[in-house]
């Protein structure tokens, strides 16, 4: 982004945050002997002192910047850009309070200080303010509507309140100001991965990458959206485009390393992850990802390197989601439950404010789902749909097992494993907002084209593969659904024990989705909601095409269990289904790293040593 110019800056440049430097080495060396010896020849001038300290940010020489940044301003109270800089250094050192306390300075003498809104805009986007953010973004713009970096503001900030046409709006503004921007590029494909829209995603950084190649960042973004896509070792080779080409490759390389492990291979998953911590100690999402490859010890060094990065001056909110989040993982694991829970409860706290979710309006909708799906329907429209009897559906609760039972299945030979596949929601979105009322006044053919539509979305199955199982987290809403498109399907539901299926829940911070799992009290009604969906299903599917698997049974019996599970799927037994943890394919789920390991039995009964932290989850569950 540019830097900016206003109204009270006096001539002197106003600098963005995010701004970037093209100087070489020498060049900045003898930008700094210039303004050094400027500084000596005006004494103490307020003018010069910010001359300096802009030639030390472009040589990233931040505190001495922030010193002279504050002479100036101890000078000429009056500088407005000098005020404004300040803020920015202090931005781009981390200390964010400061930096707004500093914006505010200078809007209290000029209000209309267009380059201060921009910022200002960008550091409340940063804090998670995007309400707050979007309004100064706005004013920005009305000041002066030159300002590249508004729109982008705004775009993020309407993004993230889930306003989806105003954001990708404020980017068309953008690009009529830049139609040759990389950055808005690389913004616009950021928003569509936030909207799941990843093909046009994917395709925004191909634009970015072929106007800008050597754009790092670029080529990062790309590697993300090819993994979104499922396209792992194109997303793998945009990743060690990108690590090549940034300055700063740690994230890069934790992205990598996600892939890596989701694989199955751990050895290079974790190397790569250790290089990005090596390049990067604050690096949030590493540490992240760190504490779900092991098991912490109550001594464990990473503990106290985790927690020294959450004071004195905590990073961004996003940021310390994720290191709440890991701590608490590593409290856990380590057994002490109150300091874990410490940990959640703010982590869970910061996520939850991200989320729009509505707990009454999820219990309207299973409601309505349930009455859309009467028995009698069932059998006024039995057989209607595509009868293939490919696809099986494995549904529950999240961490219910789901991905254990899945990976057991595409163990077998003649089985794949796709994942969590995101049609069944494609189809109900296509159904249109009447959903599920809508169901009634589908004719037969309608009902049967919504099958062959799925089976149009799922990836053609390979040479001698009979089945394939979808796991979407979202498809027990819709077993009524698929099995009136889809009548040869076989649904398989995934049973635990309710307090230990919501903890896991509550314990994990998903990738998208589960926005009921942030609040302990909300977990526990939306579970009590689901189990009342399925006791329904239970009552109207057909046995044949419909069974449940207890996790506790599956954990106590692996073999009996697994044998039942093949045989409802109509094939023969293989041994290779006990050696799940063997078996080679992705698993992008948070239970990636459990079943690349034998089955344990250290998650039964999980909860009764946190009980002391679970009393409104206890209470919702009527367990209390």
């Amino acid at each position: 982004m540019p830097y900016g110019s206003s109204r009270g800056s006096r001539g002197s440049r106003a600098l963005n945050p995010d701004r970037g430097s093209d100087h070489g080495a020498a060049q900045r060396a003898a930008a700094e002997a210039a303004a050094r010896a400027a500084v000596a020849a005006a004494g103490d001038s307020a003018p010069a002192w910010q001359a300096l300290a802009l030639v030390l940010i472009e040589a990233g020489k931040l505190d001495q910047a922030r010193d002279y940044l504050g002479r100036a301003v101890g000078l000429d109270p009056d500088l407005l850009a000098a005020r404004n800089n300040l803020a920015v250094v202090l931005q781009r050192l981390g200390e964010r309070e400061a930096a707004f306390a500093a914006y505010r300075e200078v809007l209290a003498i000029d209000p209309d200080h267009a380059v201060t809104h921009n910022n200002l805009a960008g550091l409340l986007g940063e804090l998670g303010r995007f309400d707050d953010s979007l309004d100064h973004a706005r004013r920005a713009i009305e000041l002066d509507p030159r300002q590249l970096g508004s729109y982008i503001y705004a775009a993020i900030a309407e993004g993230r309140l889930d306003h989806r046409e105003a954001a990708l709006a404020w980017l068309d503004r953008a690009q009529g100001l830049a139609p040759r921007s990389g950055a808005v590029l690389l913004v616009r494909a950021d928003l569509l991965r936030l909207f799941d829209r990843a093909a046009e995603g994917l395709d925004a950084c191909r634009e970015a990458a072929a106007l800008e190649p050597g754009n790092g960042k670029a080529h990062e973004t790309m590697g993300l959206f090819c993994h979104a896509l499922g396209r792992d070792e194109a997303a793998l080779e945009a990743f060690d485009r990108a690590i090549r080409l940034l300055p700063q490759p740690a994230k890069a390389l934790a992205h990598k390393a996600v892939v890596l492990l989701e694989q199955g291979r751990s050895d290079e998953g974790r190397s790569a992850l250790d290089r990005a911590l090596d390049l990067d100690r604050g690096l949030a999402l590493g540490w992240f990802i760190r504490a779900e490859t092991k098991i912490f010890a109550a001594a464990d060094p990473d503990i106290a390197a985790m927690e020294h990065l959450l004071q004195p001056d905590p990073p961004s909110d996003d940021e310390r989601i994720l290191l709440h989040y890991a701590l608490g993982k590593a409290y856990l694991d380590a057994k002490d439950a109150p300091r874990a829970f410490a940990h959640l409860h703010q982590g869970s706290r910061l996520k939850r404010a991200t989320l729009l979710y509505d707990g009454a309006a999820a219990q309207r909708q299973m409601v309505a789902i349930a009455e859309a799906f009467p028995k009698a329907r069932f059998r006024r429209l039995d057989g209607v749909g595509q009868p293939s009897e490919a696809p099986v559906f494995v549904i529950g609760m999240p961490r219910s097992g789901s991905t254990l039972i899945e990976q057991i299945l595409a163990s077998h030979p003649e089985v794949a494993g796709l994942g969590e596949q995101p049609h069944i929601e494609r189809l109900v979105a296509e159904l249109g907002a009447t959903y599920p009322a809508a169901v009634a006044a589908l004719a037969p053919g309608e009902i049967a084209a919504l099958g062959r539509r799925y089976l149009a979305l799922a990836a053609p199955m390979p040479p001698g593969v009979r089945r394939f199982t979808d796991k979407a987290a979202d498809n027990f809403l819709h077993a009524g659904l698929i099995h009136l498109a889809l009548p040869g399907a076989r649904i398989i539901h995934c049973r635990r024990d309710p307090v230990d299926t919501c903890l896991s829940c509550y314990t994990k911070l998903f990738d998208r989705g589960q926005e009921f799992s942030y609040d302990l009290a909300e977990l526990g009604l939306y579970y009590r909601r689901y189990a009342a969906l399925m006791a329904h299903w239970r009552a109207v599917l057909p046995p044949e095409r419909f069974i449940e698997v207890e996790y506790e049974k599956l954990v106590e019996d692996l073999e009996g269990t697994a044998r039942r599970l093949i045989a409802f799927l109509g094939l023969e037994w293989e041994d290779s289904c006990l050696r799940f943890h063997e078996t080679a394919r992705p698993v992008r789920t948070a239970s990636r790293s459990q079943v690349r390991r034998p089955l344990y039995r250290s998650s039964l009964g999980r909860w009764n040593a946190c009980r002391d932290e679970l009393g409104p989850l206890l209470a919702a569950l009527g367990q209390a």
